[in-house]
């Protein structure tokens, strides 16, 4: 009688994927120190699956090798000009495909989700959190898969500086009002005006960003 093999799961992988969503959520401070053995203690594995999941994450810029561990990138204005742009090649298409993929049913739904967000967290430190939704539901009517991986990619990559600045009520509020006009173009099926709404929240989301950068730079 044969016996089928029984499949473990990829430990690696989960460990990159549990590291990967506290990081994204903002459970670690900006000078946190990643270390091999506190992680293994901490999730109960052994070091291999640990380092090798730091491995995928510097591979992914989420983090870079320190001293001693890992920690967080630092990106210099350049960095964010030349992410933004690239940034600004996927979204905005990808928003107007969503667009044109959906339908008026879906569309008012999705529209829905947005003005539901922003009523209940527009006005907190949830907004980062609900921030993180509406992008999730935005391209989730997306059918190239490349194309969200890609998106995912880069998004992950600025991820503290999308923490910390959406936290700043100075840059949180003009977020709400961008993620309110990309509601009213998306229900209205208007696939251009939110192609447009989406470019206007990647601008704005970089000169917070170099804003940000500017007043956390270390001394000369």
């Amino acid at each position: 009688m044969k016996k089928s093999i029984i499949r473990v799961a990829d430990l690696r992988q989960q460990v990159y994927e549990n590291l990967k969503d506290r990081i994204t959520r903002g459970e670690f401070p900006m000078d946190h120190k990643f270390q091999e053995i506190s992680l293994a203690e901490e999730l109960g594995v052994s070091r291999t699956p640990v380092r090798e999941a730091l491995a995928l994450l510097v591979r992914d810029r989420i983090l870079v090798q320190a001293v001693r561990g890992f920690r967080f990138p630092e990106f210099g204005p350049e960095e964010i000009v030349e992410i933004t742009e690239i940034r600004l090649r996927l979204e905005p298409y990808a928003m107007r495909c969503a667009v044109e993929a959906m339908s008026p049913e879906k569309r008012a739904a999705l529209a829905g989700t947005i003005r539901a967000e922003i009523a209940k967290h527009g006005d907190s430190d949830a907004w980062v959190s609900a921030h993180r939704r509406i992008r999730a539901a935005l391209f989730s009517a997306l059918r190239n898969k490349r194309l969200i991986e890609s998106i995912a990619h880069y998004e992950d990559t600025i991820h503290f500086m999308r923490i910390n600045t959406l936290q700043d009520a100075r840059w949180r509020v003009q977020s709400v009002d961008g993620s309110a006009k990309l509601a009213d173009a998306i229900e209205a099926g208007d696939a251009e005006a939110a192609e447009a709404a989406q470019a206007a929240l990647l601008g704005l989301a970089r000169d917070s960003f170099l804003a940000w950068s500017a007043e956390n730079a270390e001394p000369a």
